[in-house]
């Protein structure tokens, strides 16, 4: 086997976990036939040569087989599915000591299993639906060995299952669907149980696993467990399978391999048909998408996807890999990480970015969106997806864009106007046009919910409305607190003005004014921080916090951050990397952040010990603004360019690849950034002359995508 069969590998591990950025057009389609040719004994060299269990992709990691036998793991590490003993995380592959000669390796997402010479089989990582086989649902750092089975010829496993082939029968442990305790209908946790064999199954052929699934092949059959969610106890069944050499199980699929090259699925199989729709009685007829599901029971091959040498699968998704070791995703329907930038538009003068959608300002008033549109946040209702950016003519003239989780906002004429799943109320339906929220000069939006200012100076939003004696300079929707533009910080049931902050006291009547120019706050609304005029950083906490002698007493200890010079302030999602010291309490306290004159960011936490000590993010310099993505965030620098970290499985840290990094990594490939957002699973920059780059996923495709860019074989795994 050549340095190549690494690259596919590489390959294969990106693709399984996310699907490709661009389309690239088909080396080569499959018949139409409804089904695989049948194979000719005298035809050509086979094109299939499927990799039998020498790469196993986990959900944050991977293992790689080597040709003598020793096992290799890398990537995330937080239950110990890197083998090594720890739980420290590693980009480098790291070889996994205590194991026998080693032929075949699964992973599901969190764990791994070996299936060695002598036919035993080792499990370690995550072990929380005992899917280590032990017995046990203790975590694993190292291998243990599966207990109560005979020697074992046949591996696989998926989200919290593994499943064996014997001689004589197939057996599974954990949460496997073929035994009835698939996540489809399963309590939440069981009693570990030993491997228990599947009725009726005998030893497989052939059989391939995913979070949903479980399929076996016996002859021309095959046998699936999960395939159809409301009866994940009855096995489905499909014929036409003969000859398979390789299966790959996805979300509402199962597909086949054959030697010619050919490739054909059962289940769901989604089409995605072109149908022309006007947005306006007046306006052009835009080309939407529309996934059109159908149940497919004889094997069907997938348009324009090539011959393949060998299939993948992972979770939920499942992909084929062509002759010259690109790799093609099946799942139509599945979205698109776009790994480097991509240029969406041009003059623009404002973002907002949602988990699933991007629009964008320009300077002409137009409001353009992409993205997905199932709770109306592209504004037309035209369809569930759109590829390009779509102009919304009703948007026309809105200034102040937000974004939130499933909406979009602006203002017009002194009125706010929202289209999507607002959800203000428990009763409220996504709205597919343009909706009128009533009067309102500014309209600030949140994971949460939205807050309007009225031009009264009022703030209403969802749970509670504020009506402060002053001006607001900002709201926070997230603690619904209004900053008033003399520094005085109202809160639904507090105010906090310069005697809080400066002496821990509670606000004069009237309260007096401070110098505050901007303020975070916890979840709770129970501590907040205020950025001072200086670049000084004051938290004070706003809640009753001591008791004595049977008596509540307020202690609003104001304090000093030990930062004198600060010029942007942030509530952290995922500035700060999870094996920061400040994360000693775990990773669901409460941080904020602060851009430093000198270019630095420096975090800390606020937590009920009320201790301010900043810490810098190291790797970070000459920064000019924040923004946080919630799972990922992005540095503006002095210089016009970007840097990301955190997350990266969608490839929205726009470094090339989907290997998360928690430090900041190279340059992003834009230069000249004046306005950077970060979304859930994107990232998007404005440029100072009205580009608008963007990276990660935000849509779907067409045609089954194929990545462009070439792999480089991964760094650290012996030679083959």
């Amino acid at each position: 086997m050549g340095r190549s069969s690494w690259t596919v590998s590489a390959l294969a591990l990106v693709l399984a976990c996310h699907p490709a950025p661009r389309d690239s057009p088909a080396t080569s389609a499959p018949p139409d036939a409804a089904g695989p040719p049948p194979i000719d004994p005298g035809a050509e060299a086979p094109v299939a040569h499927p990799n039998r269990g020498r790469l196993a992709l986990g959900l944050d990691f991977s293992c790689a087989l080597d040709p003598r036998g020793a096992v290799w793991c890398w990537g995330g590490n937080d239950h110990g599915q890197l083998g090594d003993g720890s739980e420290v995380p590693s980009p480098r592959p790291l070889r996994i000591a205590g194991l026998p000669r080693v032929q075949a390796i699964a992973a599901g997402d969190q764990h791994a299993c070996a299936l060695a010479e002598d036919g035993g089989v080792w499990c370690w990582g995550h072990n929380h639906d005992s899917q280590l086989g032990d017995g046990t649902d203790l975590d694993r750092r190292t291998p243990v060995k599966v207990q109560g089975i005979a020697p074992a010829t046949l591996l696989v496993a998926s989200a919290g299952y593994a499943c064996a082939r014997t001689a004589d029968e197939f057996l599974c442990w954990g949460a496997a669907p073929a035994l009835g305790r698939s996540w489809w209908g399963r309590h939440w946790k069981f009693t570990p149980q030993p491997p228990a064999p599947v009725a009726r199954i005998g030893a497989p052929d052939l059989a391939c696993a995913s979070d949903a699934q479980t399929c076996v092949l016996l002859g021309d059959h095959l046998s699936c467990w999960g395939l159809d969610p409301h009866d994940s106890f009855q096995p489905d069944r499909f014929a036409g399978f003969g000859g398979a050499v390789a299966l790959a199980c996805g979300f509402e699929r199962v597909c086949g391999l054959w030697r010619d090259g050919t490739s054909a699925c059962v289940g769901d199989l989604r089409d995605f048909r072109e149908r022309p729709k006007p947005l306006a009685p007046s306006a052009t007829p835009t080309w939407r998408v529309w996934p059109v599901p159908r149940r497919v029971r004889d094997p069907e091959p997938i348009a324009e996807l090539p011959k393949a040498r060998d299939l993948v699968d992972h979770g939920w998704q499942a992909a084929a890999i062509d002759p010259a070791g690109a790799p093609w995703s099946p799942d139509l329907y599945s979205r698109v990480a776009t790994r480097a930038p991509e240029r969406l538009g041009t003059g623009a003068v404002a973002l907002a970015l949602g988990p699933r959608h991007q629009c964008l300002l320009d300077g002409t008033g137009a409001v353009l969106c992409r993205g997905y549109d199932d709770t109306g946040q592209l504004g037309s209702g035209a369809s569930p997806l759109a590829l390009v950016p779509e102009r919304i003519d009703a948007a026309q003239g809105l200034t102040g864009l937000s974004s939130g989780p499933g909406y979009v906002c602006g203002v017009r004429d002194g009125e706010v106007w929202c289209w999507g799943d607002l959800k203000l109320r428990d009763t409220d339906k996504p709205a597919p046009s343009l909706t009128s929220q009533g009067p309102g000069v500014a309209v600030y939006v949140g994971r949460e919910g939205l807050c309007i200012l009225a031009a009264t100076g009022a703030v209403t939003c969802r749970y509670h409305t504020l009506a402060p004696a002053k001006p607001l300079r900002h709201v926070d929707p997230e603690s619904g607190c209004g900053l008033r533009v003399d520094g005085v910080l109202e809160c639904e049931e507090q105010r906090l003005d310069a005697r809080s902050f400066d002496r821990g006291e509670a606000a004069a009547v009237p309260p007096i004014a401070t110098d505050i120019l901007e303020t975070t706050s916890t979840r709770w609304a129970d501590i907040h921080c205020g950025r001072r005029r200086s670049g000084r950083i004051s938290c004070v906490k706003a809640e009753p916090m001591v008791v004595r002698s049977g008596d509540v007493v307020i202690d609003r200890r104001g304090r000093d951050v030990p930062l004198h010079d600060a010029v942007q302030l942030i509530r952290n999602g995922a500035i700060v990397p999870p094996d920061s010291p400040l994360f000693a309490s775990g990773p669901d306290q409460d941080i904020a952040c602060a851009v430093r004159r000198t270019g630095e960011v420096a975090c800390w936490t606020l937590d009920g010990e009320f201790e301010l000590r900043a810490r810098p993010i190291a790797g970070l310099r000459d920064v000019v603004a924040v923004s946080d993505g919630g799972k990922h965030a992005c540095a503006r620098l002095r210089d016009g360019t970007v840097r990301c970290w955190g997350e990266n499985s969608c490839g929205q840290l726009g470094d090339g690849t989907v290997v998360a990094r928690p430090l900041p990594g190279v340059v992003v490939p834009v230069r000249d950034v004046e306005e950077l957002s970060a979304g859930r699973c994107h990232t998007c920059a404005r440029t100072r002359a009205g580009e608008v780059w963007c990276w990660g996923r935000h849509e779907a495709r067409t045609a089954p995508p194929r990545w462009r860019e070439e792999f480089t074989p991964v760094v650290g795994l012996p030679a083959p």
